[in-house]
């Protein structure tokens, strides 16, 4: 049940937050609730949370290495250090089926339980769900933005003195939003919508345009 609970918890952050701030927010409360001195989420780049009493560089050595050991397993993995007494946690991310990052706890002292190890495998499920519904929604976005680009050149075609008028209205509405400093996400927004400002021209007779 103290699994399911912080599965559910990682799950509400991912959906209520950014991608990358809802990993680095897992990442933190991961440490937290697995007692590991950090928590990292390798792939092509680094998202590591340590507390500042651990030293970074040897915090980043340690999920490195049981990162590239969950790789070539290509399974969750424990591994325990009798040489430094340290110990550490690893389960490969898979999206559509192809290991695309490792999700790895890692702990100065002492080891990690079994049922630790359920707990990361719980919560690394949460993240691969997350991740692929990223890619599938990044898919959608763009077979959308060809959809809205083609429906613009519809417009442009009908009423010739249109023609680049819309992407000059998206490039106006993304520098605007860059101004105003909005998220990523809410300036691609802008721009769909400015490609789509109108759209309505399709169904209005040529006599009145």
């Amino acid at each position: 049940y103290d699994r399911l609970s912080f599965a559910h918890r990682t799950a509400e952050l991912m959906a209520s937050l950014t991608h990358e701030n809802g990993i680095d927010r897992v990442l933190e409360e991961s440490v937290a609730y697995f007692g590991a001195d950090a928590a990292a989420v390798v792939g092509d780049d680094v998202r590591m949370f340590s507390p500042e009493s651990v030293p970074r560089g040897e915090a980043q050595r340690a999920v490195m290495q049981v990162a590239l050991d969950a790789v070539r397993a290509g399974q969750p993995l424990a591994v325990h250090s009798s040489d430094t007494g340290s110990a550490a946690l690893a389960v490969p991310l898979r999206v559509k089926g192809r290991l695309d990052r490792v999700c790895c706890l890692w702990r100065r002292e002492g080891s990690f339980t079994d049922d630790q190890l359920e707990g990361l495998a719980l919560v690394a499920r949460i993240l691969e769900m997350s991740l692929e519904n990223r890619v599938l929604l990044d898919d959608v976005r763009e077979q959308l933005q060809g959809t809205l680009m083609a429906l613009s050149n519809l417009v442009e075609l009908r009423q010739p003195d249109y023609v680049n008028h819309s992407s000059h209205v998206a490039d106006l509405c993304v520098s605007v939003g860059v101004a105003l400093e909005l998220d990523a996400s809410d300036v691609a927004d802008l721009k769909l919508a400015a490609v789509l400002h109108d759209v309505g021209m399709l169904e209005v007779p040529l006599e009145i345009l």
